[in-house]
This record gives structure tokens, sequence and C-alpha cells, in this order.
């Protein structure tokens, strides 16, 4: 038996669905964890008239997914979520800006294991970002999960495990601002979700898909906040016209995701004796403007 240290993951871009990518030599992450990976075959018994027993059966349409968790660090995963970027700026720091696209860049996956008695490296071609959830609370770090979609899985070759040169954002790097511009004091844990909702595509002849079609585009989240005046709860069955959340460890390296109309349409308050007071509020948001990021790299890997 081994660990993870004989183990590690990167991507690289394909310049067309699943045909793999030239290098992986990209991280999502720090710390990254793979806590879901798996092929679906969709199997389908055959039962027949006068047995008992199931006499066939026939392998569907093959599912591919993977789950990836770690600690917040470097921005270039959402080029794979939100599918379009442009950089400006001709001195450090540079301004790279992630906008919503009607498709998704793919990417090939390299997930691999050194085992005792041969290597494992499965090559997931066809890879779109289904949904990004980044979540952070009192005392911790910046948390991201990302759930991918993949076409098909191939065969690599163990290589050299990389690692993010980002410093990994914590609590303390992370604001709420509702609206625009107005910070939200005291606010003691904080969860966004993204979703592309992808459509898997397939057609009659083949069991692979043929391509990954973002459908509603999805922003979610939740945070909780000390209780100190009925501002918040006023905003339930009304909206806000804007919402940012700022993830900033220095001023060249940040994170900012600008949403457009902050909806909340329910709110929990536990009030419990010698304990602090606690207003939870679920929200939603109607898009994303865009999501902005700062660093010192001029040209998006």
């Amino acid at each position: 038996m081994r660990t993870g240290v004989y183990a590690y993951m990167k991507y690289g871009w394909e310049s067309s669905f699943g045909s793999g990518a030239t290098t992986r030599d990209k991280v999502f992450c720090r710390g990254q964890r793979v806590t879901g990976l798996g092929d679906r075959h969709n199997l389908q018994l055959i039962p027949e008239l006068g047995y008992r027993e199931v006499k066939g059966w026939v392998y569907r349409n093959l599912e591919g997914a993977l789950s990836v968790e770690g600690v917040l660090s470097n921005p270039w995963w959402l080029k794979a979520l939100m599918g379009s970027v442009t950089t400006s700026g001709t001195l450090s720091p540079y301004t790279h800006t992630f906008t919503k696209a009607n498709s998704l860049p793919s990417m090939e996956v390299e997930v691999a294991f050194s085992g005792e008695s041969g290597n494992v490296v499965p090559l997931l071609r066809g890879a779109v970002i289904n949904s990004a959830t980044i979540s952070t609370a009192v005392g911790e770090v910046v948390t991201l999960r990302l759930d991918i979609y993949y076409r098909n899985r191939a065969s690599g070759t163990y290589g050299t495990p990389t690692v993010d040169t980002f410093i990994p954002f914590t609590m303390e790097h992370c604001s709420l601002q509702i609206p625009s511009g107005t910070t939200i004091g005291e606010v003691q844990n904080l969860e966004l979700t993204i979703t592309n909702n992808v459509y898997r595509l397939y057609e009659i002849g083949g069991y692979k898909q043929k391509g990954a079609i973002p459908q509603q585009f999805e922003v979610t989240g939740r945070f909780t906040v000390a209780l100190k005046d009925s501002t918040l709860l006023n905003n339930v069955r009304g909206s806000q016209s804007s919402g940012k959340i700022i993830i900033q460890s220095a001023s060249d390296n940040s994170i900012t995701v600008n949403m457009t109309d902050l909806l909340f349409e329910e709110w929990s308050l536990p009030i419990e004796p010698n304990a602090p007071v606690i207003l939870e509020l679920p929200f939603r948001a109607r898009d994303i403007s865009n999501i902005v990021a700062v660093n010192n790299i001029s040209t998006v890997p």
C-alpha cells in the first residue's frame, strides 16, 4: 500500500474538445485533493421471460466525473469556469478579467499514482468545470471545490509533480460587500457556488461525449453574520443591485467576484442563552458581471 506522496495532479488546455493537451503543467490550487474520480458506464441489465436471473446486460454511454478540493491560490481555473479572459496592463501587477461565455474551454487533467508494481496515470480528456464552490469561515483557509465532467480516459506516463507558487488565501484575506462598496462586518462564514449546469452531449453511434454545453448559469451562496440591527433582514423579499466578494492578500494578489442583482428569499436566526446571535442569509445572484484577478503574471498560462 502507498499513500498520496506517490501521486500528483495537473492539467492543460485542449485545442478542441477531447483532443488532449500538448502540455499539462498547471494545478488547480494548493493542497490539492482528489475527492472523487471515476467512470460510470451506465450498465443496463436485461431480464427475460421465464427466468428469475438476469440473462444479459449492455453498457451504455460513458460518464466521467472528477472532484477536486484544496486551498484557493491561483486564479487560472476561472478560465475553465467562466469561459473567457482578457488581460490588461503593461507593467506589473496585471489585471485578468474573466467573463461568462456561451461555451467552455476544455482541459486534459492528469491524475497520476505510482503503485508498488505499476503506475496508474489516467488522462481525463474533454474535461470541463460544471461547478465551483469557494468557502471560508473564521479561523479557516479559503477552500476551493471543483466538480468536473470529462469525456473519456486515456493512459499516460508517470511524470513530475507540480506545486503552485501562489500564496494560499485565508479567511483574513476575505471581505463581503452588499451592495458593492458597503462592507458587511463580523461575517462568520461565507460560501459562493457558481454552476454551469453542463449538458453532456452524445450522439447515436458512439458512447463518448461529443461536447459539453453550459446551460443556465447559476450563482448561489450563503453567509452568517453577527446580528446588529434589521438592515440585512430588510433585504429579504427584496434585492440589492450588486455585491462583491474580495479575496486579497496584497495589492498585487487578489480575486474579486462582482455579482449583479442579489436576491434574498429567507433567513434563519437561532437565539440561545449565553450564545452569540448569528444571522444566516442564503442568497442568489442573477449574474456575475466579471471576476477580476490581479497578480504579477503577465499572461494567463
